[in-house]
């Protein structure tokens, strides 16, 4: 099986199938996948959401970039937004075009910081991801945000680590990113590269926040799953039992 679904009109749209859990078991091919903006996918690329069975998309971005960008899908697949109606505030991205960030570190302390927060901000969205995922007779799935890199790679973590599979391996399929990306012609004019870089790179630093907020305050996922989005042990059973061979 090939990770990386290669389409059209977006560069990385993953399976996350395949991947190795502690009990030995893997996780389905073709059941579970992560992508970055679908605004330009064309008729092709539907031809191929339909013949992964894909019937709904489920949109991590904040209201105003769906309004920009809607995603275009297949006439048998739906968009289903579950991230914030607004943005919680401006983007680093914006910030760098505004020229309020000066250096690469900065920019990294800005991002890192950002992903610490996200165990709290995109707790709906992974609860609804996870509730997709247990329902009956569920379809294969599939979320993105912009880049499918920071919002999605949280939640993908989210998911996997559920699953039962090391952090090690999710760390490596957050990387993927790096390879697979091509920024959507993003990458702000006028700026050096070594400011705006890390805006569009994934960093181990950023998605080891996210865990560190979850062993600190948590006790770790299983923790976070129990008491803050309600997917107890019966769930991630039936996660497990629907999501691994």
């Amino acid at each position: 099986m090939h990770r990386l679904i290669a389409l059209e009109g977006a560069t990385n749209f993953r399976d996350l199938g395949g991947y190795e859990a502690v009990d030995g078991r893997r996780v389905r091919w073709r059941r579970l996948f992560r992508a970055d903006g679908l605004h330009g996918l064309t008729p092709a690329d539907h031809r191929t959401l339909e013949a992964l069975g894909i019937e709904e998309a489920l949109d991590m971005r904040y209201g105003p970039e769906r309004a920009g960008e809607p995603a275009r899908l297949p006439e048998s697949a739906a968009s289903v937004h579950i991230g914030l109606p607004e943005a919680p505030g401006a983007s680093l991205l914006e910030t760098l075009n505004l020229g309020g960030v000066s250096s690469a570190e900065v920019a990294k302390s800005w991002l890192t910081a950002s992903y610490a927060g996200y165990p709290e901000k995109y707790l709906p969205a992974c609860r609804a991801i996870l509730c997709r995922l247990v329902a009956e007779d569920a379809p294969p799935l599939l979320f993105h945000c912009t880049a499918g890199k920071d919002r999605t790679g949280f939640a993908a973590a989210v998911v996997l680590e559920a699953l039962g599979v090391p952090r090690e391996t999710i760390m490596e399929d957050y990387l993927l990113t790096n390879r697979h990306w091509d920024r959507g012609n993003r990458e702000p004019e006028g700026l050096p590269r070594e400011i705006y870089e890390p805006v569009f790179a994934a960093r181990e630093e950023y998605l080891a926040a996210s865990w560190a907020t979850l062993d600190r305050e948590h006790g770790g996922l299983e923790g976070w799953l129990d008491a803050t989005v309600g997917f107890g042990t019966g769930e991630r059973e039936r996660l497990r039992a629907t999501l691994l061979e």
